[in-house]
């Protein structure tokens, strides 16, 4: 059987995630490496750098791919004082007025433009595309994230900043420097395929192939990614590109990693880590278009309020958000990533969107995503077959009747509040 492997790299939020799979699926090697206070590229840069180091020599030469994703869209911009810098998807997007519709990789990219002095900029990289770039000296935009073709219609002075080459997410852009090879014990050349970023190929990971079909990725960020229907004509559609189908998708994201992080450090901690039903509602999060105020004030907390029975306010605000958000949305069954994955919270999924509910084996979604990719680049198949032979559902949960009413009851309240304070923030 094959040694050949595949080396993938999820360029989270908070965490790094490095993932070595051989090419029929068998796990070698992974690794979680918190980087959330990383504040320059190049650190970044030199943190997965030894990040693959850790990874035994034995399985480092027979690495034949690196496929990479990251939380997107991010950018790096290096101005030709030689300082990079990046600038994060989270971070407040400026006004942007364009008269066509873009999407949200392209307003993000204007943005930053609009932020700096143009003419001191000397090129402008996704995250994912700069690692790529590090690896390979190759600079590459993603062609289905970034229209080249509308985006200068805006800004004619990115045609030298950022339009280098496109790549298409299947293909490798080129191959690691041989020096930089050598340094990390790779054998012979291995080729550097950028993929979609992370709530994409966390889709593909799960195994979401169908209409209907949708993942709901449980971490700093909740996302909700879901397949909507057959009949798009869209070009820039990653996931219809990639499986050469039709497909559009519908997705919406909650962050909550900041609230997690107060909870921690303001509800006590017990002994039991049991998450009972008592319900308390976070003030839910107010969006409009591209930019959103979070609040995290509670109301109906009790005196002996928990860190768990936090953490489960927190999630039930975000999943109740998301419901409220899907109503016309198709979601025939919902399978979970991500480290916030447990039983209980399955089960409380499958009773607030009133659906089958699966978990998949392995729940590292994204970074799996992307080495799904590698994998079908090797074995010269097409992804669905890759993605169907080696995603296997471990549990499958169902809605309860009583819960799901009681659940749908609470969901008009959140709708109530939620409207009330929109309109009092937002118009």
């Amino acid at each position: 059987m094959s040694k050949e492997a595949i080396l993938s790299l999820d360029i989270g939020t908070v965490n790094l995630k490095t993932l070595a799979i051989t090419t029929y699926g068998k796990q070698l090697w992974l690794s979680k490496r918190n980087i959330s206070k990383t504040q320059t590229p190049r650190k970044l840069w030199t943190k997965i750098l030894n990040e693959i180091m850790e990874i035994p020599s034995s399985i480092r030469s027979n690495i034949k791919v690196i496929t990479i994703t990251s939380h997107g869209p991010s950018f790096v911009v290096k101005t030709y004082d030689n300082r990079e810098n990046i600038e994060p998807y989270y971070k407040q997007i400026s006004n942007v007025n364009v008269k066509s519709q873009l999407n949200f990789h392209e307003i993000k990219l204007l943005s930053i433009v609009n932020n700096y002095n143009v003419k001191k900029v000397k090129w402008i990289l996704g995250l994912k595309e700069y690692i790529a770039y590090r690896f390979t000296n190759i600079a590459t935009y993603d062609k289905l994230e970034l229209r080249e073709k509308e985006l200068r219609k805006h800004v004619k002075e990115l045609e030298s900043k950022i339009f280098a080459k496109g790549h298409d997410c299947m293909k490798p852009i080129g191959y690691i420097r041989k020096s930089l090879s050598k340094k990390l014990g790779l054998k012979e050349k291995v080729s550097v395929i950028v993929a979609p970023t992370d709530a994409i190929c966390s889709l593909i990971g799960v195994g979401c192939l169908d209409i209907g079909c949708t993942n709901l990725n449980l971490g700093y960020t909740v996302t909700l990614l879901n397949i909507a229907n057959g009949n798009s004509k869209n070009e820039c559609d990653v996931i219809g590109y990639l499986l050469r189908k039709n497909v559009s998708l519908r997705i919406d994201s909650v962050i909550i990693g900041h609230a997690i992080s107060f909870a921690k450090k303001v509800f006590s901690a017990n002994s039991s880590t049991q998450i009972n039903n008592d319900l308390s509602l976070i003030i839910p999060m107010i969006r409009k278009g591209m930019s959103y105020k979070t609040t995290i004030s509670a109301i109906n907390i009790s005196h002996d309020f928990t860190y768990a029975k936090a953490l489960r306010t927190i999630i039930t605000t975000a999943l109740l958000y998301l419901s409220l958000n899907s109503t016309d949305k198709k979601l025939g069954k919902i399978r979970l990533s991500g480290g916030l994955v447990s039983d209980e919270i399955a089960k409380l999924v499958s009773n607030i969107f009133d659906t089958e509910v699966q978990i998949p084996k392995n729940i590292e979604s994204s970074v799996l995503g992307a080495s799904f990719i590698g994998i079908s680049y090797l074995n010269n198949e097409d992804l669905a077959t890759t993605v169907k032979r080696n995603v296997e559902i471990e549990k499958i949960f169902t809605p309860s009747r009583e819960e799901t009413v009681k659940y749908s009851k609470y969901l008009e309240v959140f709708r109530k509040i939620y409207d009330i304070l929109v309109e009092a923030f937002l118009n």
